[in-house]
């Protein structure tokens, strides 16, 4: 899997994202894109500890992390680019989307900045893609998926929910209708006929993944759930709430 993190001045977040994908004692081999989208220079700083780069990027560099790819299975690479000016979420999505390769890489995943992926996440999304020929998408549980979540107990933590999860798990997953693109697995072949996100009517970002979604369901792809895969979500902490507000409302005028 190529596995796209979005970051854009919520550090606090963004450390335990990074650290969710380059911790996890179950991951796959993988490759890992994290795009700062010209965040302050603090919170690109954290991003850069979290990753161990050691300097600044230069304009347009993308930074090879060869010690953060020493937690991750032999063969995995982990990269990051700063943004010297803000281009919003879906130029960063589509910049790592673009990396996309046929011949490495069964799927894409997108990965918010503000969340915090329990144990084993990224094995049980790859479960769920591949569990029909038809699928097209999955999505994890969390905490804060709009129509598929669950509350994350007191005091608990995302990797035991994840546990839990696992646990009670019986082997289905059940399809869902537009999952949120916060944490989204796409099928690579689904990708490369219907994307990119389309830019220029989603602007900064919300709504990019329902449109996507809606192009494949029409030819009978589908979307499942991942009811043994746990990803803890802020959510709007990379927005604002007053700009994630007017996000929203613009997308679902454009959707309707």
């Amino acid at each position: 899997p190529l596995v796209i993190l979005c970051c854009c001045d919520a550090p606090r977040w963004e450390v335990r994202a990074i650290a969710g994908v380059l911790e996890d004692a179950d991951a796959p081999e993988l490759d890992l894109a994290v795009f700062d989208d010209a965040s302050a220079l603090p919170a690109s700083a954290a991003l850069r500890a979290a990753l161990h780069v050691s300097r600044q990027p230069r304009r347009g560099e993308t930074v090879r992390c060869r010690r953060a790819e020493e937690t991750l299975p032999a063969g995995s690479t982990v990269r990051y680019l700063r943004r010297q000016e803000r281009v919003g979420y879906v130029r960063n999505a589509n910049d790592g989307g673009s990396l996309y390769d046929p011949a490495r890489h069964s799927c894409m995943i997108w990965l918010n900045g503000d969340t915090v992926p329990g144990r084993g996440w990224l094995r049980g999304l790859l479960r769920a893609l591949g569990s029909g020929p038809r699928v097209g998408f999955a999505c994890p549980m969390s905490d804060n998926n709009v129509d598929w979540s669950t509350p994350l107990l007191q005091g608990c933590t995302a990797d035991e929910m994840a546990d839990a999860l696992l646990v009670a798990h019986d082997g289905t997953y059940p399809e869902v209708f537009l999952p949120s693109g916060f944490c989204l697995a796409v099928r690579g072949e689904v990708w490369a006929k219907y994307g990119p996100y389309d830019e220029e009517k989603w602007g900064t970002g919300y709504g990019e993944e329902t449109d996507l979604e809606c192009k494949a369901w029409v030819d009978g792809w589908t979307a499942v759930a991942a009811p043994d895969a746990f990803v803890r979500h802020a959510r709007s902490r990379s927005f604002g709430e007053d700009a994630s507000y007017a996000a929203v409302s613009r997308a679902v005028s454009a959707i309707h």
